[in-house]
């Protein structure tokens, strides 16, 4: 399977066999949607992950339930791993492939296909075709549509489908920017979680996203706390990361929130902080996983380094210490 020349290509989904969410709506209350099929159905005659792998962001899908196409959407990024709850996604705990979708136009009222067929059924295609003559969906779970077809059901449906919305929730421009980055997967299902949590206000909800994001109000306490990498005295916050010494799964409401459950670090020492090559003592002094002492001389860094911890931040670098760090 390869992907059509013409730019941007077009995706045919039956929502009554799939999974996806919507912004707001009768599936779930997520800020954006989703794709999801699960791992464990590969191998079967109508496995969609060959066509979920050729969806690129910025590629346009129909949404169709009960004759009629009701949602256009974008893609956010390529398909990835993840794992979706269960009372989200009916076959639910296990590993799945899914693309994260941004419903940027609502049909209103949705286009029925049987009125339209007479422009519709000359042009579709002998095989790969998401529907019948008659108008009645085929089975198949995802449909990569060819560009003539796609870009009829677009003027069909007069859709005008812009790269942003004014309706994007919280999630979606960070999503735009990580078409590749598999961290997204915990990023996500965090989220989710706490959109889907019905004891929480709104307000907490976004106060809790801000933080598993590391923008709005959590991010201007953490820098309150941080004007730089205290490694590096690198003080351009792009060049930045903000990692937890305790990981935000395992944290409490109130953990999540506490921006001295943070730390700052230059974007090239942050992976080596989350995956526990590197930790603090409780003076401030660098600890570096023993493997990596003949090497460490790479980054440039002199020892010995302490840095200034603030007391608030000392039992969470000592839950980095006693369970992130490598010994």
């Amino acid at each position: 399977m390869e992907r059509y020349e013409e730019q941007p290509n077009f995706f045919w989904v039956n929502i009554d066999q799939t999974q996806l969410t919507e912004r707001e709506g009768k599936f779930a209350k997520q800020p954006y949607g989703f794709l999801w099929h699960s791992e464990e159905e590969q191998g079967l005659e109508d496995n969609p992950l060959p066509i979920m792998e050729l969806v690129e962001p910025g590629d346009i899908i129909f949404f169709y339930t009960q004759g009629h196409i009701e949602y256009l959407g974008i893609a956010l990024n390529k398909c990835y791993s993840s794992k979706i709850q269960k009372k989200i996604v009916e076959e639910g705990d296990s590993q799945g492939w899914r693309i994260d979708i941004d419903y940027s136009f609502k049909v209103d009222p949705p286009m029925p296909m049987t009125p339209n067929m007479g422009a519709i059924a000359p042009i579709l295609p002998a095989e790969g075709s998401p529907i019948y003559e008659d108008g009645t969906p085929k089975p198949q779970y995802l449909t990569h549509l060819t560009y003539k077809l796609g870009y009829l059901l677009l003027q069909i449906c007069k859709a005008e489908l812009p790269y942003r919305t004014l309706a994007d929730g919280p999630v979606t421009a960070q999503v735009r920017t990580w078409s590749k980055n598999h961290e997204i997967a915990d990023v996500v299902e965090d989220i989710e979680r706490v959109q889907d949590e019905e004891l929480l206000s709104d307000e907490e909800k976004q106060n809790l996203t801000d933080a598993r994001l590391a923008q709005g109000n959590y991010l201007l306490e953490v820098k309150k706390r941080y004007e730089c990498c205290p490694i590096t005295r690198i003080d351009f916050y792009p060049s930045l990361s903000i990692c937890r010494p305790k990981p935000w799964r395992v944290c409490s409401s109130t953990e999540k929130l506490d921006p001295y459950n943070s730390i700052v670090l230059a974007k090239h020492l942050a992976p080596l902080f989350n995956n526990g090559v590197i930790s603090f003592k409780e003076d401030g002094e660098l600890m570096v996983y023993p493997l990596l002492e003949e090497k460490f001389e790479e980054y440039h860094i002199p020892r010995p380094l302490h840095i200034d911890l603030p007391a608030a931040c000392q039992p969470y670098m000592k839950w980095h210490r006693e369970n992130v760090f490598k010994k």
